[in-house]
């Protein structure tokens, strides 16, 4: 069978026809999901993150879905003749596969259901969104808690069944209702992290920061530029730039003992080794 698209001339055409009749998203992606035994999802890995950009893949991927008749949709790519490292066209090669889409009016809302909580944790994970401009409010209630394995997630339930069964066991990462940071999203750039098992995802760690090996990150924590954390920065926490935080030092909290004050410091902090530090510095 012909494909409809065999050159990059007409991939250009097919694109700017399937925009003239309809509307951009800010934000889009391929996601993985993935089911518990009984076919309901449970959760979604965001493969890739595309801001404003890359409005062909997109454009393929929506119109032409996983495949049209006999053609699979990595055919509809072919015209691609180069070397160069297409991110969305790798993600979905040898998986099931689905893509988001939302704007930034939609991040203000609350979220709506597992696959939006997900998203908006990846856009906090991997610096696209900053803390603060992204409502997660409720997002416990709808995520299911899960056992989060080097194979993907597993409800309790059918991860007990799979370890009866396995030969050898999978490794698992956490049991938590939030992922892994670095399971479930690519490493940031300019980081040094000596436990990756101390940081939730959803943490935003910028460029410079290092986290040693009890340094702690919490679900919507953040660090400023060249911060060292060497305690526990709890959830709603934002460090200033150039921030120590000393051994066993940490901040109260927005999960738990019912502190609505976002703890923060400014630049250039000194947080002694075992303080606790309960207002904004």
């Amino acid at each position: 069978m012909k494909l409809p698209i065999q050159t990059k001339e007409e991939f250009n055409e097919f694109v700017v026809s399937y925009w003239s009749e309809n509307e951009k998203p800010k934000y889009w992606g391929v996601i993985e999901p993935y089911y518990n035994q009984y076919g309901k999802p449970i959760a979604y890995k965001i493969i890739t993150v595309n801001v404003e950009k890359n409005y062909g893949a997109l454009a393929a991927i929506s119109h032409y879905g996983e495949s049209t008749e006999d053609i699979n949709l990595l055919d509809y790519f072919e015209w691609l003749d180069d070397d160069s490292f297409h991110s969305n066209v790798e993600a979905i090669k040898d998986r099931k596969f689905d893509i988001f889409t939302c704007n930034e009016e939609d991040l203000l809302e609350k979220p709506q259901d597992i696959l939006d909580a997900h998203v908006r944790l990846a856009l906090l994970s991997r610096r696209i969104k900053e803390q603060g401009t992204v409502n997660l409010d409720g997002i416990f209630s709808f995520l299911p808690n899960l056992v989060w394995t080097n194979e993907g997630p597993f409800t309790v339930e059918d991860y007990n069944q799979v370890f009866i069964i396995e030969e050898i066991p999978l490794q698992v990462l956490a049991i938590d209702k939030i992922p892994p940071f670095f399971a479930w999203n690519p490493v940031p750039t300019g980081i040094r992290v000596a436990n990756a098992d101390m940081v939730r995802a959803s943490a935003y760690i910028a460029e410079g920061t290092t986290i040693m090996h009890y340094g702690f990150m919490n679900h919507d924590s953040a660090s400023g530029k060249d911060c060292m954390v060497e305690g526990r920065i709890s959830a709603g926490t934002k460090l200033g730039d150039n921030t120590d935080v000393g051994a066993g030092a940490g901040f109260l909290g927005t999960l738990s003992g019912g502190n609505s004050i976002p703890m923060k410091t400014g630049k250039n902090c000194l947080i002694g080794a075992n303080a606790e530090v309960g207002t904004p510095l």
